[in-house]
């Protein structure tokens, strides 16, 4: 409620539609959310090590799992579900469609590093 009020007093400032407030944010487009299981007690190692491996030389933002932006508006995140024994993670690209393409050509088999991860067969 109380965003939609300032957001209500700003476009009263400003005396623009909202549209021309919003024209110089980039777009960007991102896959559903795609589950991978994972067993509970190792899910928080999956994520903090992926962050690790990220880190160097990486815009990485590691709030509630770890957001790993590769080039301007390209890039992934992976989150440990707080409910269930899986991961989940989204792809982020900048043209319509380049998300579903990523995720096509992204590899099923088990990672040796963590080959109790299993990635569905249709992502």
């Amino acid at each position: 409620m109380y965003a939609s009020l300032r957001l209500l007093r700003i476009l009263a400032a400003s005396g623009r539609p909202l549209s021309a407030l919003l024209a110089d944010v980039p777009q960007t487009f991102s896959t559903p959310e795609i589950r991978v299981d994972c067993p509970d007690e190792r899910k928080f190692e999956v994520v903090a090590a992926l962050a690790a491996g990220f880190a160097a030389g990486r815009d990485v933002i590691d709030i509630d799992g770890v957001r790993v932006n590769l080039r301007r508006r390209l890039g992934f995140s992976l989150r440990a579900s707080n409910t269930q024994p899986v991961l989940v993670m989204r792809l982020r690209v900048d043209e319509p469609g380049g998300a579903w393409r990523a995720s096509a050509t992204s590899s099923s088999a088990p990672s040796p590093a963590f080959p109790f991860v299993r990635v569905p067969s249709d992502v």
